[in-house]
């Protein structure tokens, strides 16, 4: 959660107007593929790559590349839970709506959220026990 956020931040701060309307455009498509699993992972991938470009710190961006298998694995797993689909979806259009008012804060709360959502629900998946230790890491 601390990279998104921390992309999310730098994003809001530094991007350029066309980064900006690029990140828009990538919310649409996430917005369209809510209902299908493959195109919403597709779309969400192509949502980070837009935010990572846009925040400039390429040290973000080489460690999220680095565990990008790993992190599309959960991403698929979270994405299965009954409502998560839709509730990503809102959660990745208010990093975008605080990115256009270019509110640096607002758009890290609202990265590291999604991302402590989306593990929440992985956690829950997997039987719960986790959870809570996670929730904690991030807090």
């Amino acid at each position: 959660a601390l990279l998104e956020g921390a992309a999310a931040r730098e994003f809001a701060e530094r991007a350029s107007d066309a980064h900006v309307a690029a990140l828009r455009g990538a919310l649409v498509v996430v917005e369209q593929s809510e209902n299908d699993s493959d195109a919403l992972l597709n779309a969400k991938d192509a949502f980070y790559r837009v935010l990572f470009e846009g925040a400039g710190n390429t040290t973000i961006r080489q460690i999220i590349e680095s565990l990008q298998a790993r992190v599309a694995v959960l991403r698929a797993s979270s994405l299965r839970a009954p409502n998560r689909p839709k509730q990503s979806v809102v959660e990745i259009r208010a990093i975008v709506e605080a990115i256009e008012r270019r509110d640096a804060e607002a758009a890290a709360d609202a990265a590291s959220y999604h991302v402590r959502q989306a593990s929440h629900t992985l956690f829950t998946q997997i039987g719960g026990e986790a959870a809570p230790a996670a929730e904690h890491l991030d807090a």
